[in-house]
């Protein structure tokens, strides 16, 4: 009489082969997601820089028709007679304009980034960021 052959016929994977799987989806995982993080974030201060942006034209072309800077009221997101409509952003909606004689200052945030845009009627407007 013939012995029959037992077949080792395993399918799936060993407890060893899925330890090490996960430990190098936790390091790519560890690698990659502070990455993420950080593109995300310059991304939303790039929305914050393109609305400061608009807001200083603004301000020039309403220096230039008016003698003066445009004041506006605290938590602005859309002004007709300044051209600026922030509702539009996804993450800046709001603006707080504060104007002088001879200069203006702009303050925006979002997600712990805050922008501040300050001009004067002798220099360019700079922009100052602060991240949280």
């Amino acid at each position: 009489m013939r012995k029959k052959k037992k077949k080792n016929n395993k399918k799936g994977f060993t407890i060893t082969e899925l330890a090490v799987v996960l430990v190098i989806v936790a390091i790519l995982a560890l690698v990659a997601v502070p990455i993420y993080r950080r593109y995300v974030r310059e991304a939303v201060a790039n929305e914050g820089r393109a609305l400061v942006g608009e807001i200083a034209a603004a301000q020039e072309i309403y220096f230039a028709r008016y003698g003066r800077f445009f004041h506006g009221t605290a938590g602005m997101s859309f002004s007709d007679l300044f051209g600026v409509d922030a509702r539009r952003n996804r993450y800046f909606r709001f603006f707080y304009v504060s104007a002088t004689d001879t200069g203006f200052t702009v303050v925006t945030d979002a997600e712990g980034i805050t922008l501040n845009l300050t001009g004067t009627i002798t220099a360019p407007p700079v922009v100052t960021e602060t991240w949280q």
